[in-house]
């Protein structure tokens, strides 16, 4: 069961299911908007009107999965 926060944020009754749905969210994302790089990803689903830093989390994402930062993620799904 899947509640919300004060601000509106989901809270996942355990990891693996919160996990699960940022997979299913981020490859969905993936599907309708396949030029997007980690910046344009970022950019929307952690923008910077909520308080947060989207263009250091694609630098950090981008650099985990060893690739540049604008990169498309569709190329990081291609055998999807």
């Amino acid at each position: 069961h899947v509640t919300c926060n004060p601000n509106h944020f989901a809270v996942f009754p355990t990891l693996a299911l919160g996990r699960m749905y940022l997979e299913n969210l981020v490859h969905h994302r993936v599907l309708l908007h396949p030029t997007w790089t980690f910046v344009d990803f970022f950019a929307n689903y952690a923008p910077s009107s909520d308080g947060n830093q989207p263009r250091h989390y694609a630098e950090v994402v981008a650099n985990y999965c060893g690739v540049p930062v604008d990169t498309p993620l569709a190329k990081l799904f291609s055998a999807v």
